[in-house]
């Protein structure tokens, strides 16, 4: 009998370590580059405010990565100003801490990017949207976004462009060149 209960919990000791073995250990997160360029124009000049958020697979709003300083003080207020971004981000009720670490000057007319440490940010592996966003001129804005994951396998994204509320002729190329890269940590 001691020796059947020895071998059992013997068994039991090897299955459970065997359990734990198998687990996956938890993915250290990399980086997301968001790149993209705004085109200089000069008639009717676009305001290029420009923000760039993450939400989850669902479309719910995770975080703002990087917010044009005049949207993030006052221009999201105005409601025509990269108003799906404004929807989704509840900006008015944002900590000083969350305000001071993502606004920044608007970017240059030129080739730009924004680097986002995903381990920092306190995301999770798994699937993800990145969205920029950018104010033309009046109520026109230009959306990018595209969903990719996040986790142990690099991945490059060059999504199309989303007018809001239609493609104005005249200030449709402002945003362009947009694509997202996740590097896995190393």
């Amino acid at each position: 009998m001691k020796k059947l209960m020895f071998l059992l919990l013997l068994t039991t000791c090897f299955i459970f370590c065997d359990k734990k073995g198998t687990e996956p250990e938890p993915v250290k997160l990399g980086s997301l580059k968001v790149s993209f360029e705004l085109v200089q124009m000069t008639s009717p000049r676009p305001s290029y405010q420009t923000v760039i958020w993450l939400t989850d697979e669902s479309g719910n709003f995770l975080k703002s990565s990087y917010v044009s300083e005049w949207l993030a003080y006052t221009g999201y207020k105005r409601g025509n100003v990269c108003p799906d971004w404004v929807s989704a981000a509840n900006w008015e009720d944002v900590t000083e801490s969350e305000f001071d670490a993502v606004t920044g000057a608007t970017p240059t007319t030129s080739q730009n990017s924004i680097i986002i440490d995903c381990q920092k940010a306190g995301l999770k592996s798994g699937k993800v949207n990145c969205c920029i966003e950018t104010h033309t001129v009046e109520d026109y804005n230009i959306l990018f976004k595209a969903l990719f994951s996040l986790g142990s396998k690099a991945e490059t994204v060059t999504p199309e462009p989303i007018y809001i509320p239609s493609k104005h002729e005249e200030t449709s190329d402002a945003l362009r060149n947009v694509k997202f890269e996740y590097t896995p940590a190393q």
